[in-house]
């Protein structure tokens, strides 16, 4: 019995695993195109402006990118404290 659960643990945490590494690679995937865009666009600016400061639209799309980045790499950490409370509940 004791050798079913602890499969079954290995098999969850292999799980587990996988999905955080396809989550992970999709947050990479996802703030590269975006700094990609960010340099197309800063491209664009600096040669249409090469004399101007960079606009605010440019900055506010900064900003937004960082959101997304931080929002994107803090998902596994939350889920992982969810499973953790979770499994602490279970064992009380």
């Amino acid at each position: 019995m004791n050798r079913f659960a602890l499969r079954q643990q290995l098999l969850s945490s292999q799980s587990e695993l996988s999905r955080v590494f396809h989550e992970h690679d999709a947050a990479c995937s996802v703030v590269i195109a975006g700094l990609q865009m960010e340099v197309a666009a800063s491209k664009e600016v600096s040669e249409a402006h090469a004399s101007v400061s960079q606009p605010r639209e440019a900055v506010s799309f900064m900003q937004f990118w960082r959101t997304i980045v931080f929002i994107l790499l803090s998902i596994p950490d939350l889920r992982r404290k969810k499973a953790l409370t979770v499994q602490m509940k279970k064992q009380e």
